[in-house]
């Protein structure tokens, strides 16, 4: 990084809207294992942890908790806060896909074959 990691960590703890997280926690009741909301000082010293952690490389690349995602780029950091999110590596998992991708390859490879005999 062109400047220090610290310096990017402060730009973002003094530019994240800590307190728009906050009131979105408050208005839906989100909380956190301690049974509760967290207070800003904790969304704060959550985000701080997190960011801390990538700068570290002790978590890899990406770091996240309690809604907070910090994640470590060639030469900034990042940090979100998250509401909704889906994964679809849960179908990569059944035996469907494996035969939906075998067909799919074969089909590729069949479209191939065909330009080159046309």
């Amino acid at each position: 990084m062109t400047y220090s990691d610290e310096k990017h960590i402060d730009c973002i703890m003094n530019r994240f809207d800590f307190e728009v997280v906050k009131k979105y926690m408050d208005s839906t009741n989100w909380k956190w294992s301690n049974d509760r909301v967290p207070t800003l000082s904790e969304l704060k010293s959550t985000a701080l942890f997190l960011l801390m952690d990538v700068k570290n490389g002790d978590s890899g690349d990406s770091s996240s908790t309690g809604g907070f995602i910090a994640m470590k780029r060639s030469d900034f950091l990042e940090l979100y806060f998250s509401i909704s999110e889906k994964q679809s590596i849960y179908l990569n998992l059944s035996d469907d896909y494996k035969k939906d991708k075998l067909k799919k390859e074969r089909k590729e490879k069949l479209e191939i074959i065909d330009e080159i005999f046309t």
